[in-house]
């Protein structure tokens, strides 16, 4: 029987390399993530299971290895000559207690990120499917704990509860403004933030209705299951306030997500204008709330601007600090299970191992007795096999307790005191 790594010779099998907005500029993240196929590719020759998470926030991977220094060191070099920058870097058990902190939020830019647990469950399955994972891997095996772990803390405490994202909040603050309401929102813009509102509308399973405006060519995206109703109005060139304001018409909710249209001048527009007011307005490019004093606006609009949407965030971020203690403390559970299994599974190589030991002696041990029973099996030459076998069996044991006395790990002392008695 082949014998097993240990479970500090799997874990140290384990290697995490990467750039974190911890330790790097954000910026220069995003741009280590751009080429993550051709790191990938320059890695995996150097591992035996490769899994790279990469994400607005962290480009890490995750290797296996039966040589980690070596293949540690060829990483380092690898990654600092593209990307001119030292990594970061962990092996053993911290890649485990850092990959179960990363899919529980507690090492995410915004605490608690509800998102990280689904980027981290399709990095496992992207690279499961390029072949560069296999299934039945230590490091495949630690993703999918890692995941569960995840899932715990996000089930038993509040650390991933109330959404913390921009474009999230201005989504909260116009469902509770609006009430059960089923009004029509307009959003100003199709980049990045539009899109990212458009997620937001659509993960919240309401069926509302959403006017893009904007004069980009390109439709922006939706998820297809999405149960809201996305309808696209385009302008050319550069529309007047007066058209802008017309394609307003019916809004009850406005959201400005393009830094071409200003809060101050649409607040104007909007006063001018004879096609009535929307009862909220969420700015995600205006910072400062303009001075309402002079405005003929009705009293009952209200205007929400990033900066007050910042206060949300720390207000929700503060609520979630609360629940870091008992978040961690749900990681280290997790990983002394982690251990207990890996101990666990190298017990059970040492039992096998007893157990054909055992079963050999007992067939020698059956055969010498029909040998000598010439004259019938009688009660003394029963005892004599069974005092045989006893003492055969326990031998090997007796002597890695000795063994285990003088300094030797339990099980490996189990399994060399068994092999040299069966001969293995």
């Amino acid at each position: 029987m082949e014998k097993q790594p240990s479970h500090h010779a799997r874990l140290g099998s384990l290697i995490m390399i990467g750039y974190s907005h911890k330790t790097h500029p954000t910026q220069m993240v995003l741009e280590i993530g751009r080429d993550e196929h051709t790191i990938a590719e320059k890695l995996a020759p150097h591992t035996r299971g490769l899994v790279v998470l990469s994400t607005c926030n962290r480009f890490e991977a995750y290797l296996e290895t039966p040589q980690p220094q070596e293949s540690l060191a060829q990483a380092i070099e690898l990654l600092e000559k593209h990307t001119g920058q030292k990594p970061l870097y962990l092996s053993g058990l911290g890649v485990a207690r850092h990959l179960f902190r990363v899919a529980s939020g507690l090492e995410s830019a915004i605490l608690g990120d509800h998102e990280v647990l689904g980027q981290v469950r399709r990095a496992l399955d992207k690279y499961a499917r390029l072949g560069l994972v296999s299934r039945r891997s230590m490091l495949y095996w630690l993703f999918t704990q890692a995941i569960r772990v995840g899932k715990r803390v996000r089930r038993e405490t509040g650390l991933s509860r109330g959404r913390v994202g921009y474009p999230r909040l201005a989504w909260e603050v116009i469902r509770s403004e609006l009430g059960e309401t089923q009004g029509s929102v307009a959003v100003l813009g199709a980049g990045d933030a539009a899109m990212s509102f458009l997620a937001s509308v659509c993960s919240s399973r309401v069926p509302a209705r959403v006017h893009v405006i904007t004069g980009a060519p390109v439709v922006p995206y939706t998820d297809a299951s999405c149960p809201a109703e996305v309808v696209v109005k385009r302008f050319s060139g550069e529309p007047s306030w007066d058209e802008l304001v017309g394609l307003l018409v019916g809004a009850e909710a406005i959201v400005i997500a393009s830094k071409r249209w200003g809060l101050v001048p649409l607040l104007d527009a909007l006063a001018l204008g004879e096609s009535g007011f929307p009862k909220v307005i969420v700015s995600l490019v205006d910072h400062e709330t303009p001075n309402l004093a002079h405005r003929p606006l009705p009293g009952n609009i209200r205007v929400f601007t990033m900066k007050d949407l910042e206060t949300l965030a720390s207000q929700r971020l503060s609520e979630r600090a609360h629940q870091v203690e008992k978040a961690e403390s749900i990681v280290e559970e997790e990983l002394e299970r982690l251990l207990q299994r890996l101990y666990s599974s190298e017990a059970d190589a040492s039992i096998a191992l007893l157990m054909k030991y055992a079963e050999r002696l007992r067939r020698e041990e059956v055969l010498e007795t029909l040998r000598h029973a010439r004259r019938g099996i009688d009660e003394e030459l029963l005892y004599r096999a069974l005092d045989s076998y006893t003492r055969r069996l326990l031998h090997p044991l007796i002597m890695a307790l000795r063994d285990t006395a003088l300094g030797a790990n339990p099980l490996e002392a189990v399994e060399k005191r068994l092999r040299q008695a069966g001969g293995y």
